[in-house]
């Protein structure tokens, strides 16, 4: 039932998105529930004759099946207009989203609206259910950026040099962690563009073991330094007591999590010991001379 209490992670956040989209109580009930049933994970390969009848069985008959792509429309203009600012960071042509004609091959406008919302709102908003769990501490002394070259930092002359507070785009930085130890870690990222696994990963470091107080990385990796895009860049370090009890990522330079990643780190976290720790840091474009 859509008015009963979410039961899932994905439920969660599909009531979290809708709550977004329609803010006011007088918003067409039958769009509201059209957004629930079009975009909810389990109705993915169902077509719209089908959507459409759960909309009239929820509203009692009170639902013209033949109104359904109309109302599939104007659930898509509330996405495009609520969340396309982000969707267009995230690399979504909102011209694509304009109505297509019958028997055009190209992805539907709903399918493209419905793979952005899992691939990636979701893993972000699972990012952030993490980030604000009671057992992540928010403080920024457990992790420094250095940039690889530190005649890049600009500091009057005689000046100590000082871990940066901000980071510049494109410009290459080493991490230095804190966090208690020998322990499992899992560092993940949040950024303009996606949610990434930093540790492990190729490109960073492969070895999700801390053995030292302080440990810097890249760490017997491909890359010598991280950049990072202009906006913000979030981490969240997951120290874990007793051995590394997730499932492989993929083997890749930086691998982005998926939403059913995200959700298995969730339900792993419940069940084992371990601590977190945030920080979050604003990347600016490069400074004029």
């Amino acid at each position: 039932m859509v008015n009963s209490q979410p039961q899932t992670l994905q439920e969660q956040f599909l009531l979290y998105t809708k709550q977004q989209l329609f803010t006011h109580n007088r918003n067409s009930e039958a769009q509201k529930l059209c957004f629930w049933h079009r975009w909810h994970p389990d109705n993915v390969n169902k077509e719209h004759p089908t959507i459409a009848c759960q909309i009239k069985d929820d509203l009692n008959g009170g639902f013209e099946l033949a109104n359904i792509n109309v109302t599939i429309g104007e659930v898509i203009k509330k996405i495009k207009k609520t969340l396309g600012e982000q969707m267009k960071l995230d690399g979504v042509n909102l011209e694509e989203l304009q109505p297509k004609k019958a028997g055009a091959p190209d992805v539907s406008p709903w399918q493209i609206c419905y793979h952005w919302l899992w691939d990636k709102a979701f893993p972000r908003w699972m990012f952030g259910k993490l980030q604000k769990h009671e057992k992540v501490v928010l403080n920024n002394g457990w992790l420094e950026c250095m940039p690889l070259n530190a005649d890049d930092i600009r500091r009057p002359r005689g000046a100590p040099q000082e871990p940066p507070t901000e980071l510049i785009a494109d410009w290459g930085y080493q991490l230095q962690l804190q966090v208690p130890f020998p322990r499992y870690l899992l560092l993940l990222n949040q950024s303009t563009d996606g949610t990434y696994s930093l540790c492990p990963s190729l490109g960073v470091c492969k070895e999700y073991e801390v053995s030292q107080a302080v440990e810097t990385m890249p760490k017997n990796a491909k890359w010598p330094g991280i950049y990072f895009d202009s906006g913000e860049a979030e981490f969240l370090a997951i120290v874990l007591r007793d051995g590394w009890p997730f499932s492989d990522f993929p083997e890749d330079e930086i691998p982005e999590l998926t939403g059913a990643q995200m959700v298995e780190v969730w339900e792993t976290l419940q069940r084992v010991e371990w601590q977190g720790f945030y920080r979050r840091y604003t990347v600016v474009d490069m400074p004029s001379p």
